[in-house]
Formats: structure tokens, C-alpha cells, sequence
């Protein structure tokens, strides 16, 4: 994982030296292409062979967790997104998981901006990211990619949805900074 993670710092330092800059119009074929290249530029550092499917997908596995990453031309966005949890049948594990995904959820401190959901199914928590395309360039897309990744693998790691008793959030942020008792 660590590996993954200088590699997407890596390519996003060489983004910003040679000053890749593709901006995006909002018509399907441009979005799609610049992201595509975005990816394929990625996939070279990585060795990998990394492309939107048809519809418009793409599912990067990062060692132990998928990211998903949508592309929206209707919506005028690119989406992330991955599981953290799958949510307990017991019901008052379920009640529990909930209210830590609404207290991690608060300002946005322990998600970096991004936002714990429930599933379409109803059956796990996901973390989730919203990135409009009206004027992203190359670096911007894998920065915010990249420190989505960050952010499901520490949620993931700390496994906070699942604890008895939840930090709220400035008690996190203390803690994080070894401010905290």
C-alpha cells in the first residue's frame, strides 16, 4: 500500500513539473478522453493498463479495498467512492455503526471532505467524494484521488465505524495531533 501511495505522490509531483493541465469541457467525448489520459499516464507509472469502461467506471483495487471512480457528464461530475464497512445484522451493532458514521461524518474532519453514506443496498457504509469536472486539470483529479485513497485506507485501518465508543471529532483531532490525553 505504501507502494501505491508514493506511486500516486510520485506521478502527482511529475503532473505538476511538466504542468499537465488538460482542462475539461462538459461534453461527454472530452471528459472521458482527459480522464482516460489521465489514467493511462497513471497506469505507466504504475505498469498497469488502467481505463473508464463503457460506462464510464473504472474499479482500482489498492490492496485489500476497491476505489470507484464514476465519471457523471449528466451530473457534471467525477464520483468516488468504496466501501468502509459492511454494516452488522445485529440490530444494535446496526444503531451503533450508524451513530459513528454520523459523528465521523461532522465537519468532515475524519473523511477529508468526503462523506460516509449508506449503500444502494442498504448493506454497508461507503465513503464518498463529489469532484466537478468543469475545470479540472490532470493534477487536481490525482490529488483528490489520491487523498481519497488515503482517506478509506485510514478509515479502514483505525476501523473507527465499528468502535464501542467514538472520539467525536475535535477529540479525533486532538488525539491525531498527540494533543490529547
Amino acid at each position: 500500500m505504501l507502494r501505491l501511495k508514493f506511486l500516486f505522490q510520485l506521478l502527482l509531483f511529475w503532473f505538476l513539473l511538466k504542468g499537465v493541465s488538460i482542462k475539461v469541457k462538459s461534453n461527454q467525448g472530452n471528459i472521458y478522453d482527459a480522464i482516460n489520459l489521465w489514467f493511462e499516464q497513471l497506469g505507466l507509472q504504475l505498469g498497469l493498463q488502467l481505463k473508464l469502461e463503457e460506462n464510464g467506471h473504472i474499479q482500482l483495487n489498492c490492496g485489500g479495498f476497491s476505489v470507484t471512480v464514476e465519471v457523471s457528464d449528466l451530473a457534471g461530475a467525477i464520483f468516488f467512492y468504496s466501501k468502509i464497512i459492511e454494516l452488522p445484522k445485529e440490530q444494535q451493532a446496526r444503531e451503533a455503526a450508524y451513530v459513528n458514521t454520523l459523528e465521523a461524518n461532522a465537519f468532515g474532519i475524519l473523511t477529508n471532505g468526503a462523506h460516509l453514506a449508506l449503500s444502494e443496498a442498504k448493506d454497508a457504509i461507503t465513503l464518498t467524494f463529489a469532484l466537478s469536472i468543469e475545470a479540472i486539470d490532470g493534477s487536481t483529479f490525482l490529488s483528490c484521488l489520491s487523498e481519497f485513497i488515503n482517506t478509506v485506507k485510514g478509515l479502514k485501518d483505525k476501523n473507527i465505524l465499528v468502535q464501542d465508543k467514538f472520539l467525536n471529532p475535535t477529540q479525533h483531532c486532538l488525539h491525531q495531533l498527540n494533543l490529547g490525553r
